[in-house]
């Protein structure tokens, strides 16, 4: 959770459609107990056009960054 608050990965500002979700987030605001679960609806979300991915940050251990989108 440290890393949330640390990180680099910062969404925009001034783009309010931006933001920062992970495991931890999932996990604690939603109640998910299993990790494949929240991975699955959030591929479901990027497949329908609900989100996008602005910066992955698998390689770096870092928050990704999503943003709402317009193809809904």
């Amino acid at each position: 959770m440290k890393s949330q608050y640390y990180s680099n990965n910062k969404p925009n500002k001034d783009d309010p459609t931006q933001f920062k979700f992970n495991w931890s987030m999932a996990k604690n605001l939603c109640g998910y107990t299993n990790q494949q679960y929240f991975r699955n609806d959030r591929d479901k979300l990027i497949k329908l056009g609900f989100i996008k991915v602005i910066l992955n940050g698998y390689t770096t251990r870092e928050s990704n960054i999503y943003a709402y989108s317009s193809m809904w």
